[in-house]
C-alpha cells in the first residue's frame, strides 16, 4: 500500500455520469464519513438546490470558467431568513 493517494481528477470524472443535482460527481477519496469528491457543471446550468443533513465542509476550487454559488443556513428544511449569500466565483478561486 502507498503512503500517498494519487487521483487524476479528470480522469475521475470521465467515469461518472451526471447525477440527480445536475452535475457530474466523482468520489477521488473516502474520508471515513466524509469524501473528498470533485464536480463538473455544464456551462449554463445550474446545480439543483440541496442541503447537507450532515457535516459541514465544503471546499470550493474553481479550476475553469465561471458561476455564482448560492449559499445559506437550513434550519428543519427551511432557509434561516437573512443567511442567502451569493459568490461571483472565477477560475483560480478556492473558498
Amino acid at each position: 500500500m502507498s503512503i500517498i493517494h494519487v487521483v487524476n481528477y479528470m480522469e475521475a470524472l470521465k467515469k461518472t455520469q451526471f447525477n440527480l443535482t445536475s452535475v457530474n460527481q466523482a468520489g477521488l477519496h473516502p474520508l471515513g464519513d466524509y469524501e473528498l469528491a470533485v464536480i463538473s457543471i455544464n456551462a449554463h446550468e445550474a446545480q439543483r438546490p440541496h442541503y447537507h443533513t450532515y457535516g459541514d465542509i465544503d471546499i470550493f476550487m474553481v479550476v475553469s470558467g465561471k458561476g455564482r454559488l448560492h449559499i445559506a443556513k437550513v434550519h428543519h428544511n427551511k432557509i434561516v431568513a437573512g443567511t442567502k449569500e451569493t459568490h461571483e466565483l472565477n477560475g483560480g478561486i478556492t473558498l
